[in-house]
Protein backbone atom coordinates (compact mmCIF):
# COMPACT_ATOMS: atom_id res chain seq x y z
CA UNK A 1 0.00 0.00 0.00
CA UNK A 2 1.39 3.21 -0.67
CA UNK A 3 0.14 6.25 1.62
CA UNK A 4 -0.16 9.49 -0.12
CA UNK A 5 1.61 12.63 0.84
CA UNK A 6 0.49 14.90 3.38
CA UNK A 7 0.18 17.86 1.47
CA UNK A 8 -2.10 16.09 -1.19
CA UNK A 9 -4.41 14.21 1.32
CA UNK A 10 -6.94 17.30 1.04
CA UNK A 11 -7.18 16.75 -3.06
CA UNK A 12 -7.02 13.22 -2.73
CA UNK A 13 -10.10 13.04 -0.44
CA UNK A 14 -11.46 15.69 -2.28
CA UNK A 15 -11.42 13.44 -5.76
CA UNK A 16 -12.58 10.84 -3.78
CA UNK A 17 -15.33 12.08 -2.47
CA UNK A 18 -16.71 13.44 -6.11
CA UNK A 19 -15.96 9.85 -7.47
CA UNK A 20 -18.48 8.49 -4.76
CA UNK A 21 -21.10 11.00 -5.69
CA UNK A 22 -20.91 10.20 -9.27
CA UNK A 23 -21.09 6.62 -8.31
CA UNK A 24 -24.46 6.75 -6.54
CA UNK A 25 -25.80 8.70 -9.14
CA UNK A 26 -25.01 5.99 -11.61
CA UNK A 27 -26.51 3.54 -9.39
CA UNK A 28 -29.79 5.90 -8.90
CA UNK A 29 -30.00 5.98 -13.11
CA UNK A 30 -29.39 2.38 -13.30
CA UNK A 31 -31.98 1.32 -10.24
CA UNK A 32 -34.26 3.87 -11.46
CA UNK A 33 -34.39 2.34 -15.26
CA UNK A 34 -34.08 -1.06 -13.32
CA UNK A 35 -37.42 -0.37 -11.70
CA UNK A 36 -38.98 1.34 -15.00
CA UNK A 37 -37.90 -2.17 -17.24
CA UNK A 38 -40.11 -4.53 -14.62
CA UNK A 39 -43.00 -2.03 -14.29
CA UNK A 40 -43.83 -1.84 -18.20
CA UNK A 41 -43.08 -5.74 -18.15
CA UNK A 42 -46.02 -6.46 -15.70
CA UNK A 43 -43.74 -7.39 -12.82
CA UNK A 44 -43.82 -4.67 -10.57
CA UNK A 45 -41.39 -1.97 -8.70
CA UNK A 46 -38.49 -3.76 -8.26
CA UNK A 47 -36.81 -1.66 -5.36
CA UNK A 48 -33.10 -0.95 -5.63
CA UNK A 49 -31.34 1.16 -3.66
CA UNK A 50 -28.47 2.64 -2.04
CA UNK A 51 -27.54 5.22 0.71
CA UNK A 52 -24.65 7.04 -0.30
CA UNK A 53 -23.48 7.94 3.23
CA UNK A 54 -24.01 6.60 6.61
CA UNK A 55 -27.46 8.24 7.94
CA UNK A 56 -28.42 9.98 4.85
CA UNK A 57 -31.14 8.26 3.46
CA UNK A 58 -30.48 9.71 -0.14
CA UNK A 59 -32.21 6.54 -1.78
CA UNK A 60 -34.68 4.68 -0.21
CA UNK A 61 -37.00 2.47 -0.88
CA UNK A 62 -40.59 4.76 -2.21
CA UNK A 63 -43.16 2.77 -0.22
CA UNK A 64 -44.92 0.90 -3.09
CA UNK A 65 -45.64 -3.02 -2.73
CA UNK A 66 -42.17 -4.95 -4.36
CA UNK A 67 -42.53 -6.35 -7.20
CA UNK A 68 -42.16 -10.19 -8.30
Amino acid sequence: MVKAVEADRAALLSLANRQRDLAVAGWSVGATQLDRLNIDIGRGHQHVFLSSAPGQEAMTSDGSKEGK
